[in-house]
């Protein structure tokens, strides 16, 4: 089974489609390492520490985009959402939502 990083899966055939489709959207992540749980937990929190201090300074009651300069790009492209709504690199999301819903 070849299947992109985002994939519909049907557990019954174990088929793959593109995003838009019946399944369980699989969400696969080749860069997160494949060892140990201890040794991943170590390299994963090694590479988000240096951004807790950024994160840190965040007030979650003031829209991103106020205070986006406070963040490296990193964090930037990062935040999916805020102040429940999808910052506009992600907006995509909700179009795919709306389409999967016409199409039940």
């Amino acid at each position: 089974m070849n299947a992109g990083p985002l994939s519909p899966t049907t557990p019954a055939d174990r088929s793959t489609r593109r995003i838009m489709g019946d399944g369980v959207v699989v969400c696969s992540v080749d860069n997160l390492p494949a060892q140990l749980p201890r040794e991943a937990t170590d390299i994963f929190g090694g590479q988000l520490l240096p951004y807790v201090w950024e994160m840190l300074h965040s007030v979650t009651e003031v829209p991103f985009e106020s205070q986006a300069h406070l963040f490296s790009k990193t964090l930037q492209d990062a935040t999916i959402a805020s102040n429940g709504k999808l910052r506009p690199k992600y907006e995509y999301i909700s179009e795919l939502r709306a389409s999967k819903n016409k199409q039940q």
